[in-house]
């Protein structure tokens, strides 16, 4: 048996300080459902399938926003995959995002 360390900073991306002052960047009320993912957009990480079911959630939960980081080939027809779903209101694609240390 071995053990594989995790690769990831986790205390770096902590709930707490930083995530507050992400939502007041974005605007995001604290009662609101917030999702996310940071991504190439790219066929293989499959965006539009989320963006669909991100639609379903929005038919049942309207307090809710999709935040999609990240950038790549298909970025275009994904904003308008979110037109024709009509969730643009709902869904804010960042390019990148510089998360700061508060602690």
């Amino acid at each position: 048996m071995r053990t594989i360390v995790n690769g990831i900073d986790v205390p770096r991306f902590a709930v707490g300080a930083n995530a507050r002052k992400f939502r007041t960047e974005l605007g995001v009320e604290n009662d609101v459902v917030l999702l996310g993912v940071v991504a190439r957009l790219t066929p293989e990480k499959d965006h539009e399938t989320l963006l669909r079911a991100f639609a379903r959630i929005l038919s049942q939960h309207s307090k809710a926003r999709l935040v999609i980081v990240g950038d790549g080939p298909l970025r275009h027809d994904l904003e308008i995959e979110a037109v024709d779903l009509k969730i643009t209101s709902s869904v804010d694609f960042l390019a990148a995002v510089k998360i700061s240390r508060t602690s």
